[in-house]
């Protein structure tokens, strides 16, 4: 091995380049300190990463970065991953908060359908009770027209 420009590497090894992937302060800095390329297919070794960046984007690159040849480190900024740590907290937070809506509506409907349910069932007995009413009724004019009137004229 051989010592070139203060680094150790084998003869003949062509330089490897890092990348970085994180926020726009963290990889304007490696920017600006010089490791930023940019190859003749608009390739980049960098992906700043914002509140606008998909996670499959994210992915894309790290899967692209760790694939290539000329990459000897990927850096991830940790910031980066919490900041998306905490995305995915209120996210599942949100779908907790609407499960529990969903619930509280499903109840609340679950509730109505009782009280519909009493309340046809307390028509049906009203019914039930005013058509009895009305057979008793009917049967009591029956018998008052069945019944013999007294002409007065020895009935005895």
């Amino acid at each position: 091995m051989a010592v070139y420009r203060g680094s150790i590497r084998p003869h003949g090894a062509a330089e490897l380049k890092i990348c970085v992937i994180g926020d726009e302060d963290t990889v304007a800095g490696f920017l600006m300190a010089g490791i930023g390329m940019r190859d003749g297919m608009g390739r980049t070794n960098f992906l700043v990463v914002d509140a606008k960046t998909k996670r499959q984007e994210v992915e894309r690159a790290f899967h692209e970065f760790t694939h290539r040849n000329d990459v000897g480190i990927v850096l991830i900024n940790q910031h980066q991953q919490l900041q998306q740590q905490q995305q995915l907290l209120l996210l599942q937070q949100q779908e907790l908060q609407q499960q529990g809506l969903q619930q509280q509506q499903q109840q609340q409907q679950e509730l109505q359908q009782q009280e519909l349910q009493q309340q046809e069932l307390q028509q049906q007995e009203l019914q039930q009770q005013l058509q009895q009413q009305q057979q008793q009724h009917f049967c009591l004019i029956c018998c008052y027209k069945l019944k013999p009137h007294s002409s007065g004229k020895g009935d005895k």
